[in-house]
């Protein structure tokens, strides 16, 4: 049923080796030397069981996740990354302009936030993966759901971070793993 919604699913066992396919390399592109989607933040005290988080990150990029319940070793689901409203190209070339980012590495964010999937009405989502916690969970009664947002990086933070970057030394957002996707 996600796979209809172009949705990314991923499941990773605790303790985590690596994250970064999760959110299909924005953080690594946009920052190679951050530890990608702060492995040490997923922990199943941080995150406990019986609980759906719908996250909204730095990026601006929504996920879904989960603790699936009776794994050993414990393993999250993880849904996504995508968008619930349509981004604005101009937003990031006018920031780009003002701390003289080359236009070359702007496309490659432009890229990446592009073919994310936009999901302007998340009602028919949210019932999907409520449908989902009542089958792991057994009922409604036994799981809560969580929102948390993470949002505190504007897209001018990002494009200023761009600016420390040479064309040539950038790394590239590859279209391969987003055309995995479709």
């Amino acid at each position: 049923i996600l796979k209809s919604f172009n949705l990314s699913c991923h499941f990773a066992k605790y303790p985590f080796d690596n994250l970064s396919d999760i959110d299909l390399g924005i953080r690594r592109l946009i920052n190679p030397s951050q530890d990608h989607l702060s492995y040490a933040e997923f922990t199943p005290d941080r995150y406990p069981g019986n609980r759906i988080y719908y996250k909204l990150d730095e990026y601006g990029c929504n996920y879904i996740f989960l603790l699936l319940p009776d794994t050993d070793p414990e393993t999250y689901l993880f849904i996504g990354p995508y968008l619930t409203s349509p981004f604005e190209s101009s937003e990031l070339y006018k920031h780009a302009e003002k701390f003289s980012v080359s236009p070359g590495l702007i496309k490659q964010v432009e890229f990446y936030y592009h073919y994310l999937p936009l999901i302007a009405d998340t009602s028919s989502l949210q019932n999907i993966v409520t449908s989902f916690g009542e089958i792991i969970w057994g009922s409604v009664d036994n799981f809560s759901i969580e929102h948390l947002d993470s949002s505190r990086v504007q897209r001018t933070d990002v494009v200023q971070g761009l600016s420390l970057y040479e064309d040539n030394d950038f790394p590239t957002f590859s279209v391969k793993r987003v055309e995995e996707r479709y």
